[in-house]
C-alpha cells in the first residue's frame, strides 16, 4: 500500500533534476570520505539502496518557496540530511534488532554491531563536514538535529526496554525527536541563514508533517501486522491511543484524524500564496479511513 501511494507523488522538474544529483554524488562516495576503507562498505550498505527520498525532496522544495533562484545550491545539504537520516536507520535497526532494512540485510546483520555503530557514527560525521561550507548556524541547526533524534532514540528505547506503552504524549514526544525534528529542519533549512520568516513557517510545516508521515507509518505497521502484536514493545501511535480504554477501531479512526490535522495544520502555517508548492506533495503522507477499514 505505501509504495502504490508513494508512486502516485510527482515533484517539480527542477527538484528531480538535483535530486538526481544528490543519488549521483552519494554513489560515487569513495573510500577516502571515511577515511579507513573498513568503514565504506557498512556505511554504504543501505545507504546505496534508495528510500524515499523525503528529506532532500523538502530541502529542495524549500528553497523553491523562499524564491530561490538555483535550488542546485542546496545539493550538499540535500545529501548531509540524507546522511543524517540513514546514520538514525542503522542506529535504529541495532537497537530493533531489525534485520532488513529497504529490501536487503540491516547493516548489523551484514557486518556486525561494532562496524555497523561505527558506519552510523561515520556518517553523520560526514553530514556535519559536508555542510561547513554554508556557516556556523546551519552546522549548529544540524548538530541540534542529531541532538534530538538521539534523544528520540532513547526514549524510544526507554519504553521498549521497560515493556510499558507509552501515553499520548508521550508518543508525541518521541515521533517528534525521533522522526519529525529531521524532517523540520529539512523543509526549514533553506530559509536558516536568510528569511527567518519563511524559516519559522517552513519549520512549523516540516514538524506537522513529520509527525503526520510517522503517524501514518505506523497506522499501516499496525494494519500489516508488522507492530499490531502484543508482543512488539515499540511505541506506536495506535497503542497509545488503545491505552486510554479505547478499541482498536475507534484508535485507528483517531490516528487517522490526527495524521489528517497534522498535514492541515502544516499546510496553514505556509504564506497562502505560495503553499501549493507542498500541496501535492502532501498527500503522501494523507490517510483515508475508507481504504483502512
Amino acid at each position: 500500500m505505501h509504495n502504490a501511494l508513494e508512486s502516485t507523488i510527482t515533484v517539480p522538474e527542477e527538484v528531480m533534476e538535483c535530486l538526481n544529483r544528490v543519488n549521483e554524488r552519494i554513489s560515487k562516495l569513495e573510500v577516502t570520505e571515511f577515511i579507513e576503507d573498513g568503514l565504506y562498505c557498512p556505511a554504504m550498505h543501505i545507504l546505496k539502496e534508495k528510500g524515499k527520498m523525503l528529506r532532500p525532496v523538502l530541502v529542495f522544495m524549500g528553497g523553491i518557496y523562499i524564491g530561490h533562484q538555483n535550488p542546485d545550491d542546496f545539493v550538499d545539504i540535500a545529501i548531509a540530511v540524507e546522511l543524517l537520516h540513514t546514520s538514525s536507520l542503522i542506529h535504529d535497526d541495532i537497537i530493533d534488532k531489525d534485520i532488513r532494512r529497504r529490501g536487503v540485510e540491516s547493516t548489523h546483520v551484514r557486518y556486525g554491531n561494532e562496524l555497523a555503530l561505527l558506519a552510523g557514527d561515520a556518517l553523520i560525521s560526514s553530514a556535519i563536514q559536508r555542510i561547513s561550507g554554508y556557516g556556523k548556524r546551519l552546522i549548529s541547526i544540524m548538530a541540534r538535529t542529531a541532538m534530538e533524534m538521539t534523544a528520540g532514540e532513547a526514549l524510544d528505547f526507554r519504553f521498549q526496554r521497560s515493556g510499558t506503552v507509552p501515553s499520548l504524549s508521550e508518543y508525541n514526544r518521541i515521533a517528534y525527536l525521533k522522526s519529525a525534528s529531521l524532517i523540520r529542519t529539512s523543509a526549514s533549512v533553506a530559509a536558516s541563514y536568510k528569511t527567518p520568516e519563511d524559516e519559522s513557517a517552513l519549520g512549523e510545516f516540516g514538524k506537522n508533517f513529520g509527525m503526520a508521515f510517522q503517524i501514518r507509518d505506523d497506522v499501516y505497521d499496525f494494519i500489516d501486522g508488522i507492530e499490531g502484536n502484543k508482543s512488539s514493545s515499540r511505541p506506536n501511535v495506535i497503542k497509545s491511543i488503545m491505552k486510554s480504554a479505547v478499541s482498536e477501531k475507534e484508535a485507528i479512526m483517531k490516528s487517522v484524524e490526527m495524521n489528517n490535522e497534522y498535514i492541515m495544520s502544516g499546510l496553514n502555517a505556509l504564506d497562502e500564496d505560495r503553499r501549493h508548492i507542498f500541496e501535492k506533495y502532501s498527500d503522501m503522507a494523507m490517510l483515508n479511513r475508507e481504504n483502512l477499514l
